[in-house]
């Protein structure tokens, strides 16, 4: 049961690999990982936790810029992430690759981050609508079990 949903890669999501964005320091920590035999993350950030909850079948990543900072979806890791209506321009950032997936109709809903309109601005670069809540008005407790 649940909604098929890809994760900004800036949150861990447990069985998903977190790059930041592909940074290129994941890349060290990636092998540090590979000898421990811990490349996935073991546990889902507070939010993962509670959509997971409610039924949501993590199916991967959407891309963003290193540390989600940027107006444009690019890195070093994944590359550019294209406009899905001209592929000449840009997605917008830094939630871009959570914009196009669902401009692109590969997934009904995405999440993302929006400190500096990282999600408004993806949204109107790619046809879509986008909500940011309040701040503070979602506990980002980790040990808020109650959810409510």
């Amino acid at each position: 049961h649940g909604i098929p949903l890809a994760i900004k890669d800036l949150s861990n999501v447990k069985g998903l690999p977190n790059t930041l964005g592909g940074s290129k320091l994941y890349s060290s920590l990636q092998q540090q990982q590979q000898q421990q035999h811990t490349t996935s993350n073991e546990e889902d950030d507070a939010f993962a936790r509670r959509i997971r909850k409610e039924g949501a079948i993590f199916i991967g990543k959407t891309n963003a810029p290193e540390f989600g900072l940027g107006s444009h979806t690019f890195n070093d890791m994944f590359g550019y992430t294209a406009n899905p209506y001209d592929t000449s321009k840009s997605a917008g950032g830094s939630s871009g690759g959570a914009a196009v997936a669902l401009a692109s109709n590969m997934l009904c809903l995405a999440d993302g981050s929006d400190m500096m309109g990282s999600l408004r601005n993806p949204a109107g670069w790619n046809g879509i609508y986008s909500i940011r809540p309040t701040a503070g008005l979602i506990s980002e407790d980790n040990d808020d079990d109650d959810d409510g």
